[in-house]
C-alpha cells in the first residue's frame, strides 16, 4: 500500500508552522510503517530536511494507492481562489480564473470521472468561512459532489466541522491540525524563569511595549522567538525550527499571535497565551479567528485574548489586558494532548481500511 502525501505549499519558504506540519506527516507516515511519499503541487522540492516529489497533473497520482491531502486550507475555496489560484498564476502563466479552475481539478478532482485516482482523504484541514464563500455561489452544488466522493474529510478543527455537516455531508469525522502528531524532538524540561514570544500576524508595532509588560507583572525575562523568518537558505529550516523548540522547551509560558506557533507551544506541553481580533468573521487563511476555534477546543478559551475589531491601539489593549491573565499552569496542554491522541487514532483507523 502506497501512499500520496500532499502537502501544502510554503510561501516563501518562510514559515515554521507550515514546516512542522509537513515535518508531522513524515512522523506519522514512518510510524506507521507504510511506504509514502510526501508531494507538492507548487513550491521547492527541498525545505530544510523534508524532500518532496512535485507533481502538476492527477494522473500522476495513479501509482499511488491512497491520496492524504494534509493540513492547511487545501479543499477549501477561499484558499483555492486567492492562495492557490495566484501561486499557479504566477507558476505557469495563467490566468487567477485558470488558477482557481487548477485547484478544482488538482484538489478536488474535478473532470475526473466518478472513480478518483485512488482512495482519498482529507485530513486536518480547515473549512471556516465555507459557507459565506459558498452563498450565492453557482459551484455550490457541484463543489458538495466532489468533496462527498472523498472516502472521508478529517477537518483540524469543530467550526469546520460545523460547515461541513450544514452542507449535508455524511463522510465527515472531527480531526485535529496535522502538526499535533510531531513527534516531540527533546524531552519537557522544568520550565524555565523566563517565556518566550512572538508576533507577526495581528499586532503589528508596538510588541516591545506588551513584552515589556508581561516581564514587569510577572518578574521574568522574555525571550523571542524567530517563528515567521526572513528569507534565507532553504537548509537553514531545520536548525530554526530546532532554536525555536529548545526555547519553547524551557519557557515558563508563550505568549503569541500566531496559530501554528500556539500549536508547537502546546505540543510541547507549554502554556499558551494567545491574541488576535475578536470577530468571527472568516475571509482570507490569516483571519484570527482559527486562532479562537483552537483555544476553545482545548478548554482554554480563557487563554485567549480577543483584541476589539474598532481597537486603534491594537498594543496599547495588550499591555492593559494580556499581563493580568497570565496565571500557569493551565490545562490546555492536557487538552491539546487529550484532541492529540482522538486524531491520531481516528487517522490511523481512516488510513488501515
Amino acid at each position: 500500500m502506497s501512499t500520496a502525501v500532499i502537502c501544502a505549499h510554503n510561501p516563501g519558504r518562510r514559515n515554521l508552522g507550515m514546516y512542522s506540519v509537513d515535518l508531522a506527516a513524515k512522523d506519522f507516515f514512518s510510524s506507521l510503517g507504510t511506504k509514502f511519499e510526501l508531494v507538492k503541487y507548487a513550491g521547492h522540492e527541498r525545505i530544510g530536511e523534508m524532500r518532496y516529489r512535485r507533481i502538476g497533473d492527477p494522473q500522476d497520482l495513479q501509482c499511488f494507492d491512497r491520496i492524504v491531502f494534509w493540513g492547511d486550507f487545501q479543499q477549501n475555496p477561499i484558499w483555492g481562489r486567492a492562495d492557490f489560484a495566484n501561486r499557479m498564476a504566477r507558476e505557469r502563466g495563467v490566468s487567477d480564473a485558470g488558477g482557481y479552475d487548477l485547484w478544482k481539478e488538482l484538489c478536488l478532482f474535478k473532470g475526473v470521472d466518478d472513480k478518483l485516482p485512488a482512495r482519498a482523504v482529507s485530513a486536518g484541514t480547515c473549512f471556516l468561512g465555507l459557507g459565506e464563500a459558498l452563498k450565492g455561489n453557482p459551484f455550490r452544488d457541484e463543489y458538495v459532489h466532489l468533496l462527498s466522493r472523498f472516502a472521508a474529510i478529517i477537518p483540524r478543527d469543530i467550526a469546520s466541522h460545523a460547515e461541513l455537516v450544514a452542507l449535508g455531508l455524511t463522510n465527515v469525522v472531527q480531526g485535529f491540525d496535522c502538526a499535533c502528531l510531531l513527534n516531540q524532538r527533546r524531552s519537557p524540561s522544568d520550565p524555565g524563569n523566563y517565556f518566550c514570544y512572538s508576533f507577526g500576524r495581528t499586532l503589528g508595532s508596538g510588541s516591545d511595549r506588551v513584552v515589556r509588560a508581561v516581564e514587569k507583572k510577572n518578574g521574568i525575562q522574555g525571550k523571542p522567538i524567530d517563528w515567521i523568518l526572513a528569507k534565507r537558505s532553504l537548509q537553514r529550516r531545520a536548525a530554526a525550527y530546532e532554536r525555536a523548540m529548545r526555547s519553547i522547551a524551557g519557557a515558563r509560558f508563550v505568549i503569541t499571535d500566531i496559530y501554528h506557533l500556539t500549536i508547537n507551544s502546546l505540543a510541547a506541553r507549554r502554556d499558551v497565551y494567545c491574541t488576535g481580533k475578536g470577530d468571527d468573521l472568516f475571509l482570507t487563511t490569516c483571519d484570527d479567528y482559527k486562532k479562537q476555534v483552537l483555544m476553545e477546543m482545548t478548554g482554554a478559551a480563557g487563554c485567549y485574548l480577543a483584541i476589539p475589531p474598532d481597537t486603534d491601539d491594537m498594543a496599547g489593549y495588550l499591555v492593559e489586558h494580556l499581563p493580568g491573565m497570565i496565571s500557569t499552569p493551565t490545562d490546555a496542554p492536557r487538552g491539546f494532548a487529550d484532541r492529540a491522541d482522538r486524531f491520531r487514532k481516528t487517522l490511523t483507523a481512516e488510513l488501515s481500511t
